[in-house]
């Protein structure tokens, strides 16, 4: 049986981690106020290039071969909860039907997936400090470009967290190039002798676009992760603290209760 010292001790310690465990929450409710607008936005900006880049594609390619890359987004850091074992079980799935893909990896978190995989990474980024911006996104966006253009037949997946709400989160597969939407209409014009290059640097902006649509929506999704992870953490060392200290209470009873029988069975002897 515990002291009451252990005991006050163990109350202090649940305390500790509540405490720690709002203040976790505080901070991941205030990066997800000021991605959340980013995200949005640039979200109405990724649908309307993505089908205007997709109308420009079919006119230039559709093929599809059997040469598959995954953009793999891990969170940064822990304590988000189940949501790395997530992103990990939907990748090893996907690798199970395409075992020799390449793949690139984003989140210090996700280079614990390097072990279970037979190659190694095309690349490892990090998300870096503070909210991801346009810029620092761009080498990931770059190295994509750099490995379709040696090739019309390669595909590009992503494997990313997907914000629904601010109580549900869902991994999510999703086809990154080529587009083929199968909308009509853009096709049917005839762009002038930069056609080429033009589509070029269309396919680029919708790269970049897109990578960075992902860096916003996964960093979202880690800090809600996050901020759940350490509500139901707070939630659980203050229910952790209330039971020690009705224990603690019925330890200060016991002991009143036996120093007066003494006390009276004193008397009584005297």
């Amino acid at each position: 049986m515990a002291t009451q010292r252990e005991i006050k001790k163990r109350i202090k310690a649940s305390k500790s981690i509540a405490s720690v465990a709002r203040a976790l929450q505080v901070i991941s409710a205030n990066k997800i106020r000021r991605v959340q607008k980013l995200n949005e936005g640039n979200s109405n900006y990724l649908e309307s290039l993505t089908e205007f880049t997709g109308r420009v594609e079919r006119g230039v390619t559709d093929a599809v071969g059997p040469e598959s890359i995954f953009l793999i987004f891990a969170p940064e850091r822990g304590l988000c909860g189940p949501l790395l074992n997530q992103v990990t079980t939907r990748f090893l799935d996907v690798l199970k039907v395409n075992p020799g893909a390449s793949y690139i990896l984003i989140g210090k978190k996700g280079r614990s997936l390097v072990k279970f995989l037979r190659n190694n990474p095309l690349a490892i980024f990090d998300f870096g400090q503070g909210h991801p911006t346009f810029s620092k996104t761009l080498p990931v966006s770059k190295l994509l470009g750099d490995e379709i253009g040696k090739s019309d037949s390669v595909r590009v997946y992503c494997v990313y967290p997907r914000f629904l709400s601010f109580q549900k989160l869902e991994v999510t597969l999703e086809k990154i190039y080529p587009l083929n939407l199968g909308v009509a209409g853009l096709e049917k014009f005839t762009l002038d002798a930069e056609k080429e290059e033009f589509v070029k640097n269309l396919k680029l902006t919708y790269m970049r676009s897109y990578v960075y649509q992902k860096f916003l929506e996964a960093f979202l999704c880690e800090n809600v992760a996050r901020m759940l992870a350490m509500s139901q953490a707070g939630s659980n060392a203050n229910d952790l603290s209330q039971d020690l200290t009705h224990v603690l209470n019925q330890e200060r009873q016991k002991e009143i209760t036996t120093e007066i029988l003494e006390l009276k069975g004193g008397l009584v002897n005297g």
